[in-house]
């Protein structure tokens, strides 16, 4: 799961100007309404939307019922998204849901945090004995060239919240930088 959640925050790293990556509610309510039209087979979505804002994203599961073809929907994510008077991205918390309790339980949360020339995402994992989130052990930090052209995101992971980041991985992207548009070369 640790993979997924920094390749997601790596991936919805998008360019729109010439200064690092920046995720905004628009962003957020693009990915939403591309999942939705994507029409999978194995999911369903569902959002609550205000003004154009998504503010809590469901994942459900599809599964077959039955000979006739019915398709029961189980709750599996629900992601809870916050954002700056910018209408950036600064914050999405994740939770799983819980078949014994019938209620979603808390699992993890990203923070993102905004320079001129950087964007950091940093993971907290929630503690269930300490009823809170931990400090963080995990951060991306992207950077942009000045002209918007290339990019570099560095992964970054330590044991405990008392602990110095450790680098774990760099990628460049090089291009138009659009998703669907871009070149991918790891370093070691």
């Amino acid at each position: 799961m640790k993979k997924s959640m920094i390749a997601l925050a790596a991936m919805m790293l998008l360019t729109s100007a010439a200064k690092a990556q920046t995720i905004t509610a628009e962003t957020v309510l693009n990915i939403y309404l591309e999942a939705v039209q994507s029409n999978s087979k194995e999911f369903a979505y569902n959002a609550d939307i205000s003004d154009g804002i998504v503010t809590a994203q469901y994942i459900y599961a599809k599964q077959q019922q039955g000979m006739k073809g019915q398709v029961m929907l189980k709750p599996q994510l629900k992601h809870c998204y916050n954002y700056d008077t910018d209408g950036r991205l600064t914050c999405r918390t994740t939770y799983l849901w819980n078949e014994y309790n019938n209620d979603w339980q808390t699992c993890y949360q990203l923070t993102y945090s905004y320079t001129d020339t950087q964007n950091i995402v940093e993971c907290s994992r929630w503690s269930t004995l300490a009823n809170r989130f931990l400090a963080p052990n995990e951060r991306m930090v992207y950077e942009a060239d000045p002209f918007g052209t290339e990019g570099i995101v560095s992964n970054y992971h330590r044991k405990n919240g008392k602990q110095d980041y450790v680098l774990t991985s760099t990628l460049s992207v090089v291009g138009d930088m659009l998703l669907g548009n871009k070149l991918l070369t790891t370093h070691p």
